[in-house]
């Protein structure tokens, strides 16, 4: 089953024809700027940048500093040319702003089939950096990475290892 089937099932369930539209639409988008990529490629960009993109949207504001961090964590960990990084960045930003009520699972699923668990860590790190890529690390951000981190079936240890990253920024430490 391919990635974008996933969102399929939630056109008859109520939501309008809309969701499935958009899933298109990022999955075009994608394709079209890396013809050359394969489906588990696409499923890996498409999932690391909407999760990266859900942690920097979830206040409904996507500061510069996110954006930065979700370029360099697809340049670390993908093989999207370089002069397609801000492209495909920019792209799911954009679409993350349409998709942010589809569940985390969704994207965490296909990561748990082909990740291994020091590469869902090392996502979590880069969650808590494009959360404190505004210099504070909001509690929704907090709560946001802490589903992802149970839909990556990842266990506590690995949420609170990945967050000491960012202790200096935690906006529940700061004293008010």
């Amino acid at each position: 089953m391919s990635f974008f089937d996933l969102f399929k099932p939630l056109v008859g369930s109520g939501n309008s024809d809309s969701t499935k539209n958009i899933v298109n639409r990022l999955h075009g988008k994608l394709c079209q700027l890396l013809p050359e990529a394969g489906e588990n490629q696409l499923v890996e960009m498409a999932c690391l940048a909407g999760l990266m993109a859900r942690v920097a949207y979830v206040d409904m504001v996507i500061h510069e500093g996110g954006v930065k961090i979700i370029e360099k964590s697809l340049s670390d960990w993908t093989e999207i040319p370089s002069n397609m990084i801000a492209t495909v960045a920019k792209i799911a930003v954009e679409e993350i702003q349409d998709l942010a009520g589809q569940e985390n699972h969704l994207y965490t699923r296909p990561l748990n089939d082909i990740w291994n668990n020091d590469q869902k860590f090392k996502l979590l790190e880069a969650l808590f950096a494009v959360a404190g890529g505004d210099g504070e690390v909001e509690v929704q951000e907090t709560h946001e990475i802490k589903n992802i981190c149970k839909g990556l079936l990842l266990e506590q240890k690995h949420f609170l290892a990945a967050q000491t990253t960012v202790l200096d920024k935690l906006k529940s430490l700061k004293r008010q």
